[in-house]
């Protein structure tokens, strides 16, 4: 077996006026989004003059990122289908707090780290402190105000917009999505205050990344509408449900 790291293809069939074609509009719009992103880190590692002598302010974005989408899958909170928030969300959210809001004095802690894995869980605890405090409905834009100010009325709802469509990624999010992901960051983010400056992140990340169990999810959920579904005898029990 060949140890060699995951990677995901993203398939986008192009035309010859460079337009994409069929229904590639969207693994156009991602790699384009990509691009953005990318060239976002290039100018936070010139304005930081460099993270580290082994890495590069990309392989911290990458590496932070496995953790945040780690973190949102095992608490329940991952999947633009499912109305949260997505990859390519979590992606935008985490480019824009590395530009937009992180302190420069934490840039520069972040600077002074000795190892990839320390300055990605430094940046992870960073942007949850961040994002915990996110004014829903604003939206997460690299964009002009007068995009934003189109979200300004809307109830409470997640709204990242793709830098080169300008459209909501989280298009499908309700209120309640929107407040149980917010409860989630403010958790991480209560879990990682104070643990930046010392040694017990790793301890801090693990307790953060543990999978939402169903006590808290029973705990946290005011409402609760459960399904109970029943079969007279087991001939009548659709194939389909069949262990």
């Amino acid at each position: 077996h060949l140890n060699l790291p995951s990677s995901d293809i993203l398939l986008c069939l192009l035309g010859h006026d460079d337009k994409p074609l069929g229904e590639s509009d969207q693994a156009f719009a991602s790699i384009q989004d990509n691009e953005h992103l990318m060239n976002v880190l290039t100018d936070i590692e010139a304005r930081m003059q460099g993270v580290g002598n082994s890495f590069s302010l990309k392989d911290v974005f990458c590496a932070s990122l496995r953790l945040i989408k780690l973190w949102a899958y095992n608490r329940g909170v991952y999947g633009a289908k499912f109305g949260f928030l997505g990859g390519g969300s979590w992606a935008i959210f985490l480019a824009y707090v590395m530009k937009s809001i992180i302190p420069e004095q934490e840039e520069a802690m972040l600077a002074g780290t000795a190892s990839l894995s320390d300055a990605a869980h430094f940046l992870t605890l960073a942007f949850f402190g961040e994002a915990s405090r996110w004014p829903w409905p604003r939206p997460i834009s690299f964009g002009s105000c007068e995009i934003e100010n189109q979200y300004a009325l809307l109830q409470p709802r997640l709204a990242v917009l793709s830098p080169s469509l300008n459209s909501n990624l989280a298009k499908n999010s309700t209120m309640s999505t929107c407040l149980s992901t917010a409860a989630e960051l403010r958790r991480a983010s209560a879990l990682g205050n104070g643990v930046i400056q010392n040694d017990n992140h790793v301890a801090c990340l693990s307790t953060m990344l543990a999978p939402l169990r169903l006590q808290e999810f029973i705990a946290s959920s005011p409402e609760i509408i459960a399904l109970e579904l029943s079969y007279d005898n087991e001939e009548s029990l659709p194939s389909r449900h069949l262990p």
